[in-house]
């Protein structure tokens, strides 16, 4: 009994992990932005011109940053022009300049969700 118990619980944590990446989405990465101080307002855009189903831009004037984001249905339908890419995600980066640290910032919160 007690093996069966055990076997059941592997299996539910097996289960819970496997789908973690599942529960991500376009909101929960605009938040895991803000919690790395890197915030600003965000604007949907037309998403769906580039086969996104979700997608917009996060611009902050006082920073001067402004970067577009989108949701894609699976890692391999993310369109070509995006240059960073983290799982189903894309990320187009227009300021700041590559040499700044919130250039550098922006890449590794992106990566790290």
């Amino acid at each position: 009994m007690k093996r069966f118990i055990l076997g059941i619980l592997a299996l539910m944590l097996i289960i819970g992990f496997s789908g973690c990446d599942d529960n991500k989405n376009l909101d929960g990465l605009i938040s895991h932005f803000k919690e790395n101080k890197i915030d600003g307002s965000f604007q949907t855009k037309s998403f769906a011109i580039i086969g996104a189903i979700n997608g917009g831009g996060l611009h902050n004037n006082d920073t001067k940053m402004s970067i577009e984001i989108y949701e894609f249905k699976d890692s391999d339908s993310i369109h070509k022009m995006l240059p960073y890419k983290n799982g189903r995600f894309g990320l187009l980066i227009h300021s700041p300049k590559k040499s700044t640290k919130l250039y550098k910032k922006i890449i590794d919160t992106f990566e790290d969700y």
